[in-house]
C-alpha cells in the first residue's frame, strides 16, 4: 500500500487514506491546560511524508516527519515520549518536538513502546519517554520528557532508527548497525 502524507484540516482533526483503525480516541483535542504545556502545534495543512504509528498494547502514540524536516508526534504522552518537555500531556493533532539543543532537519523517526527515537541529518539521535531497560540508550533506565542524545561512539553518525518494545535499533552512515536497550 502507498504511504499517504496525513494532512492535518482547519477542523483539527487529522485525516489518512489509511485511517481504518482510527488510532486517534475520541478523547479532547488534548488533556491537560495549553497554555501550562506551551506547545508547538503542527500547522493546519502540513503533510506528514514519513510515518510510525506505536501499535503495540499501551504505546497509543504516533510520529512522522514532514516536508521541512520537522518531527511531530501525537497520542499518548504518558512518559514523555511525545518530546514534548513534560509528560502526561497528550495531544490529538502532531506537535513539533521541542528541538531544544537539536540541530539538523528530522530524518526518521520511530514510535516505540511508551518511548520514541529520532535521527537528525546531522547524524545524531535522539530518544525519549519511558527509559525502562535502557531503551533510550542513555545508560540509565530513567523516563526523559525531552529528547536526549544517543551517545554514539566517536565520529558514528545515524542515518535511520527502528524502535521495539524493549530495545531500539539505528542504521548507520557506514552501514553499521548499533542497538541499545534489552539485549542491545
Amino acid at each position: 500500500m502507498a504511504t499517504q502524507p496525513l494532512l492535518v484540516s482547519d477542523s483539527e482533526s487529522i485525516k489518512s487514506a489509511s485511517d481504518e483503525e482510527n488510532f486517534l480516541s475520541p478523547e479532547p483535542l488534548f488533556s491537560g491546560s495549553m497554555q501550562q504545556a506551551n506547545l508547538d502545534l503542527y500547522p493546519s495543512g502540513g503533510s506528514v511524508i514519513s510515518l510510525s504509528i506505536g501499535t503495540l498494547s499501551g504505546s497509543y502514540h504516533s510520529c512522522g516527519v514532514d516536508l521541512t524536516g520537522e518531527i511531530v508526534c501525537w497520542g499518548s504522552n504518558q512518559y514523555g515520549q511525545l518530546g514534548l518537555g513534560q509528560a502526561s500531556v497528550s495531544v490529538r493533532i502532531p506537535t513539533k518536538l521541542n528541538n531544544v539543543g537539536v540541530t539538523g532537519n528530522g530524518l526518521s523517526v520511530s514510535a516505540g513502546d511508551d518511548y520514541t527515537c529520532a535521527v537528525y541529518s546531522n547524524g545524531e539521535g535522539y530518544c525519549m519517554g519511558a527509559g525502562q531497560y535502557g531503551v533510550l540508550g542513555d545508560g540509565t533506565s530513567d523516563n526523559q520528557a525531552l529528547p536526549t542524545l544517543l551517545p554514539m561512539p566517536n565520529g558514528v553518525q545515524l542515518v535511520d532508527v527502528a524502535t521495539a518494545t524493549l530495545h531500539a535499533g539505528g542504521l548507520t552512515l557506514s552501514n553499521g548497525v548499533d542497538c541499545w536497550g534489552d539485549g542491545g
